[in-house]
């Protein structure tokens, strides 16, 4: 189609979870991309997304010398970083924006909304495209993931553990973390399983100790963060994947991967509880089980039949529709 872009910039703020997300689109949408890092977030960089005040000014990273034809951002410093564009180096590139863009979505020509970020009665404006999953490598089967060694446990099945923390809505503390893994030695013991375990950056060394611990002797290999990220190889290598339920984008690439996921809860905080910060997870979680992507974890995570996930693809074709 000659109506594609040749030259796409990727802007957010460095987070590897907003990052593949933009490079999941740009990569269904071809062309050349430039990842432009916009490290401004916190107190400020929401007060100025709501509000549009200030954001034409905020200082930007080096820029490429070429003009892009699409400009793609993500998160609260992706769409600051777009409003700073247009005042700064102004061009005809088309806009859009992943996430809610705040006061600045009319000046978008594209917000991409995902359902759990809005209320069930929500109507779409016509610039705003609602999306079921967040936007995923794991739909490329991406050559960029690295393909890393994983050592070989004595048991019959494989299940990946990919392990979040604790955040503003839920909480991992070492008490849970023991009682997860001494159900996983149950489960084990049950069923000869075997256990690949990758915390995120919000897993605590204290909770993953106590995981481990819980786990005692059945067979298992925990990423200790040294050498390449195993993350991709042991999602492949899996009969099926626990995810907990604190990271929509985890839970995003196992369903673009097409493997069996189990869904971990984890206490909701008081504070959490009465601020519902739950809420999205938890409508996202349900809306994975409905269609057919997820179970949720409870005494078993036995492999079942999942549905075919081709949601960035999609995404992808309304974008370039809109183009």
């Amino acid at each position: 189609m000659a109506n594609l872009p040749n030259n796409i910039w990727l802007l957010s703020d460095g987070k590897l979870g907003h990052l593949n997300q933009l490079r999941a689109l740009a990569g269904f949408l071809g062309g050349t991309s430039h990842e432009i890092t916009c490290p401004l977030s916190g107190w400020r960089g929401s007060f100025i997304k709501r509000f549009g005040l200030g954001a034409e000014y905020l200082e930007l990273p080096a820029l490429p010398q070429t003009s892009p034809d699409l400009i793609l951002s993500v998160a609260t410093a992706g769409v600051l970083a777009q409003a700073a564009l247009l005042h700064q180096r102004p061009c005809t590139a088309r806009r859009i924006h992943l996430m809610s863009a705040g006061a600045f979505s009319s000046k978008l020509d594209a917000e991409i909304l995902m359902h759990h970020d809005v209320d069930t009665d929500f109507t779409p404006n016509p610039n705003q495209i609602l999306c079921t999953l967040p936007p995923s490598r794991m739909a490329l089967d991406d050559p960029a993931y690295p393909s890393v060694s994983l050592p070989n446990l004595p048991c019959a099945n494989i299940v990946t553990l990919l392990l979040g923390g604790s955040n503003r809505a839920f909480d991992l503390t070492p008490r849970v973390a023991f009682a997860l893994g001494q159900k996983l030695h149950t489960i084990s013991q049950d069923h000869d399983f075997g256990y690949y375990i990758t915390p995120s950056r919000r897993t605590s060394p204290q909770a993953l100790v106590a995981l481990c611990k819980g786990l005692s002797n059945c067979p298992h290999y925990c990423w200790d963060g040294s050498g390449e990220n195993p993350f991709a190889s042991m999602i492949a290598h899996a009969d099926t994947v626990l995810v907990s339920e604190d990271s929509i984008s985890m839970q995003s690439d196992v369903a673009h991967a097409g493997k069996p996921m189990y869904i971990v809860q984890f206490p909701i905080k008081p504070l959490g509880n009465l601020l519902r910060k739950h809420r999205k997870f938890r409508r996202y979680n349900q809306n994975l089980i409905e269609q057919g992507y997820a179970r949720a974890f409870e005494e078993d995570c036995t492999a079942f039949a999942v549905s075919t996930c081709t949601e960035t693809q999609k995404l992808a074709q309304t974008i370039q529709a809109s183009l």
